[in-house]
Parts: structure tokens; sequence; C-alpha cells
């Protein structure tokens, strides 16, 4: 009779292979939490990220709302001022909104240096008369510190009169005449300035026109045509935006002529006032 031993194979221990799967299941587990995590991070960040572009965005919207009222609240003061003082006027510096929101308005000096040119004559061949000078604001004085003046004939410039007082004193220049003039200011009281050049020499100047860059004391300009007569009476104003608790700002500047009651040019601009 033969006999057949059958030995186990110890080497099979289900309770270790159930631990080796428990393993790679907690492996898993873990894998996948850190993908959730992951990817919630992401979404949490993408949220977060468009929150702030909308922030921005509508900040953005309220910062240009507010620079546009402070140039039309500026224009409707000027125009309403205009109608019964002696000219028009408005106010520099900060205006609050509500306790968050706000606008500034500023300008240079020649920004607020207005040259009326409107009624400009030339009674003869030598002058150029009744052309007007004023100040946009009644915040702050402007002064004149020198006028450059260029015309397109062989006639000499003699002398320049703002409000009565000859600002010039005894010249003899051709064009273009770099006069150092007695320094003028135009005070903050609204205040109209009628000014006129003399001229001697042959030809006629008003076959001609007629320049005036006005420097002002900042280092400030700006250059008019005051004649023949045309429609040229403007100033410029920049008004700023601001909302408190940011570091954002939104600049618009306009060029507003009174002559017309029209905003000839606009633009933002990077200034902060």
């Amino acid at each position: 009779m033969i006999f057949v031993s059958f030995k186990t194979n110890k080497s099979i221990h289900p309770k270790r292979n159930f631990l080796n799967e428990r393993g790679i299941v907690l492996i898993a587990s873990i894998m996948l939490i850190i993908f959730v995590a992951i990817a919630v991070l992401g979404t949490t960040m993408f949220l977060v990220q468009r929150l702030r572009h909308t922030v921005s965005k509508e900040n953005n919207a309220r910062l240009i709302d507010l620079a546009h009222a402070g140039l039309h609240g500026a224009i409707y003061m000027y125009r309403f001022f205009d109608q019964g003082a002696p000219n028009g006027y408005f106010v520099l510096g900060p205006v609050a909104i509500n306790a968050n929101d706000s606008y500034r308005l500023g300008a240079s000096p020649a920004d607020l240096l207005m040259v009326n040119t409107t009624v400009t004559t030339a009674p003869n061949s030598n002058n150029i008369t009744n052309w007007r000078l004023q100040n946009a604001t009644n915040s702050q004085a402007i002064t004149i510190d020198r006028m450059v003046v260029t015309w397109g004939n062989a006639k000499h410039l003699r002398r320049i009169r703002i409000g009565g007082v000859n600002v010039s004193g005894s010249i003899n220049l051709v064009s273009p005449a770099n006069v150092n003039i007695t320094n003028f200011t135009l005070d903050t009281t609204p205040s109209t300035y009628v000014a006129d050049l003399r001229f001697s020499g042959t030809g006629n100047i008003a076959n001609t026109t007629v320049d005036i860059q006005f420097i002002m004391t900042d280092g400030s300009s700006k250059t008019v045509r005051i004649s023949p007569a045309s429609k040229n009476f403007n100033f410029t104003l920049g008004s700023t935006g601001r909302i408190t608790g940011t570091n954002m700002y939104r600049t618009i500047q306009a060029v507003y002529n009174a002559a017309t009651g029209r905003i000839i040019d606009y633009d933002e601009t990077n200034t902060q006032y």
C-alpha cells in the first residue's frame, strides 16, 4: 500500500494579503483626498481671482463715474455763476460724495487762464484791442510771468497793456517777441481784465494772425491766437475719482469752451489731483 503525503503550502497567508489590500486602499484614498483638496483649492483660487476681478472692474467704473461727476459739477457751477457775476468760476479741491466716494478737481495756472478772443478788434493798423483775460477759479490766484508774442509781418511790438496797466514797459521788438512783463496776477475775485497790444512800423496788423504764449510763474504755459477774433475762450480742468480704502484712482481731463458752451476735448490721464 502506497501512502501519499500532502503538505500544506505555508507561504500562503490570507491575513497578510488582506493587510496588503488595505494598504493599497489607504494609499489610494489618501491620493484621492489630495487630488480633491488640490481641485477645491484651485476652484477657490479661481473664484477669489474672479471676485477680485469683478470688484476691480466695479471700482474702475465707480472711479470714472466720480471723475465725470467732478467735471460736470464744475462746468455747471461755472455756467451758473457766468449768468450773473462778472464771469463764471468753479471751486478747486476735494468733494466727498459719501463716506467712501470722492473726487478732486485740479488744474495748472495755465489751464485756469482764460483768454476771451470773441470780441477782439483791430481798430487801426497798429492795435489789437479788447481781448480779455480771466481766472477760471475763485480758489487760487494765477500769475503771468512772461509773454511771447508772434505775428506775421514786419511791424514792431511797442506795448502790452492788461487791465489798464502797461506791463511791458517801453519795448521795440520784432516777432517773435519774448517779453519779460511785470508779473500780472489774476486774483480769486471774479474779474475780467481787458488787454491790448500796440505795434508800430509798416504794414497792417489786422492783416495777419497774432499768437501769444502765456508763461505762468510755475512754468506752465498756454498759447492762444488772439487775432483775428474767434470763439477761443477755454479752460482746462482735471477731475480725479477716489474710493476710500483703495489706492486706485482715475482722472479725466477736459477742455471747456465758454464761448460755445461745449466740451471740446476730453481724455483720461495718469495725473492725480
